[in-house]
């Protein structure tokens, strides 16, 4: 066996040991990607419910009118404040 010989020897061993390394983690990676599109679609799911719960409703409804009074120029909450509380 001459030089040039064992050079190409050891080219087609890291090659070969490289994609093999590659293909490997490729599996993993499939495997880590399947894993995460479920917990996505359980955290979709969730969210879903939780925004479609009637009590958030309400609460969205009581905010608009807490918003509505602050924000109204007709509303004089400052002078009420102050005429309540002194």
């Amino acid at each position: 066996m001459n030089l040039w010989t064992f050079f190409c020897i050891i080219i087609i061993i890291g090659v070969t040991g490289e994609a093999l390394k590659k293909a490997s983690q490729g599996s993993r990676s499939r495997k880590d990607i399947e894993a995460d599109r479920q917990v996505l679609n359980e955290l979709t799911r969730r969210i879903s419910e939780l925004e479609n719960k009637a009590e958030i409703k309400e609460i969205e409804k009581r905010l608009q009118a807490l918003e509505t009074i602050v924000v109204d120029e007709g509303y004089e909450l400052d002078r009420k404040f102050k005429k309540a509380f002194g």
